[in-house]
Order: C-alpha cells, then structure tokens, then sequence
C-alpha cells in the first residue's frame, strides 16, 4: 500500500512538471514561428494545462481501464469549478470581467453537447470523437475572435526560451513526463482501487481528478498574483472546455470507450452533477451585482456542494 501511495506522489509530480514543462516549450517553439501570444494562449496553454488528463485518459483506457479513464475527465471538471474556483474565491475576491459570461455559456453548452453524446447510448465511440474533435476546432476559433481577455496566458506569465535545443530538449522530456507519470499513475490507482475494494469511478472521480487538475490550480494562482483575475477564471473555463471537446474527443477517436452496463447508472448522475456545478454558476455570474465580484460566500457555495456530493456517493 505504502509503496502504491508513493508511486501516486511520484505519478503526479511527473505529471505536474511534463505539463509545465511543456508549456514553457511549446511557447518557446510557437514564438519561433512568429504566432502570436493571444493566439498561443487560447490554444496551446489551454491545452496543454489539459496534457495531464489527456495523458491518464489515453494510458487507462488503452489499460482496459475506461471507467478511471471517464470518471477522470468527469471528475476534474467537477474539481475544477468546485474545488478549485471555489478555494481560490474564498482566498481572494475575484472581480470579474463580463467576457467571463459569455465563456461560461461556451462551457455550459460544451458540457451539454458532451453530455448529451455520452448518454445517447452509455459509451463513447469514435465518430462521436470526430464529432467533438471537430467542436473543438469551432470552439477554438470563437475564443481566438471573441474571448482573448479572459483565455489564456500573459506574456509576462510564460518565460519563453530561445535556444532551439533547448526547446527541443524540453518539450521531449516532457512528453516522457507525461508518459511516465500517467503509466505510474494509472497503475498504482487500479492497485489501490484492487486491494481496498474502491471503485474505479470513486478512484477517478477524486484521486485522479484533483491530481491532474494541478496544472489548472497553479495556472489560476499565477494569474490571480500577476491581479489576472479574468484569466484565473478563464484557464478554468477553457481547461473544461478542452477535456470534454480535445482530451475526450482525441482519446475516443483513437480508441472507443466501452463503459460497463453496472456503472452506467453512476456515470449518468456524475455527467448531471458535472452539468448542474456549472449550470450553477449562472446566478452567481449574473447575479453578483453591478460590480461583478466573486467572494467567499459564493466560494463557500460551490464548495459546499463539491464536498456534500462526494459525502453522498460514498455513503
């Protein structure tokens, strides 16, 4: 048990550093080719802040493992607005910019169009997969024209590098990271999940989630220093949007998710919940009054019911 538990720590911290890494390489190399920083942000930062769940996802479910695959995306989206926006809004007040409405109507109709193809008929399959593949080009572009002050990294957030080896070099360790860290992971989470007698889904859904949610957690605290309180929001908003259309959308076209007839039931309240955290924050982005301000009562609300559902489903 003690040697699965650190071989978790070892997982995650894998997993932590490849995306990071990724992220200082994959802008370096993107400034080399001369794309703007607007565009890098929404794009890459976006999806590589999503590199880790990408990385579990794919590993688990070529593991025959898509119960921990699915209830990993599921749960770090339900972390990601519960727990994440919710501690770092009961830590600080964050004054919103109104774009942060319109994103979060973006990531409401992605969850439902989700949603809505993985319960047409319990399992994901790969036209499904080009479907939300080719969502997520759509998705993409309408950030790139409309959304540009809320998604994505400031200049002075990613230091980029300009020795090309170095660029090379980084984004190659990076990518054995992320290989690594979600084999390690993976494996030591189905052994856990084995011993103890804990479901996959309960192993994906908190374990697995909230550990491939760091990236978006050390993103969001980075923006909110620099008083990027938008962005903060917006890393949030856009890594949702990309686990469900990018991460989900390329693991499923590469290979199909068959989910078990007894879990079904399980995953249909979980997608719900995932859909209803976020249909939830349309009184507190629209209701906050004229100053636009998120503080820690509307926190200590999404907390509550991100802690009160894991109270129900392991009772």
């Amino acid at each position: 048990m003690f040697q699965n538990i650190i071989a978790i720590v070892c997982g995650v911290v894998l997993l932590y550093k490849g995306g990071e890494w990724l992220c200082r390489g994959g802008v370096s190399l993107a400034e080399k080719f001369k794309i703007p920083r607007v565009i890098i942000g929404v794009t890459l930062v976006s999806f590589v802040t999503s590199a880790p769940e990408l990385a579990v996802v794919l590993n688990a479910n070529q593991s025959q493992l898509s119960t921990l695959a699915l209830s990993n995306i599921i749960g770090s989206n339900i972390s990601n607005v519960g727990l994440i926006l919710g501690v770092l809004i009961v830590g600080m007040s964050i004054s919103l910019k109104s774009e942060i409405q319109n994103l979060w109507m973006v990531m409401v109709t992605v969850s439902v169009i989700f949603a809505g193809l993985l319960l047409y008929n319990g399992n994901l399959v790969r036209v499904e997969g080009i479907i939300l593949c080719g969502l997520a080009f759509v998705t993409i572009y309408y950030l790139v024209k409309h959304q540009t002050s809320v998604v994505g990294i400031e200049s002075t957030q990613v230091v980029s590098i300009k020795n090309n080896y170095k660029i090379i070099g980084l984004v190659i360790v990076s990518g054995i990271c992320l290989w690594l860290g979600s084999e390690v992971l993976v494996k030591a989470v189905n052994t856990i999940s084995i011993d103890l007698g804990i479901s996959q889904r309960i192993m994906g859904l908190s374990v697995v989630a909230i550990s491939t949610s760091l990236p978006e957690l050390a993103a969001s605290l980075v923006a909110l220093s620099k008083k990027e309180a938008g962005i903060s929001i917006g890393n949030i908003f856009g890594s949702n949007i990309f686990n469900l259309l990018v991460v989900m959308g390329l693991a499923s076209t590469i290979s199909e998710f068959a989910i078990p007839n007894e879990d079904r039931i399980d995953f249909l309240r979980d997608v719900i919940f995932m859909v209803g955290l976020s249909l939830m924050l349309y009184p507190l982005l629209f209701w906050v009054g004229k100053k636009l301000t998120l503080g820690r009562l509307e926190g200590s609300i999404l907390l509550i019911f991100y802690f009160g559902y894991f109270y129900f489903i392991l009772k």
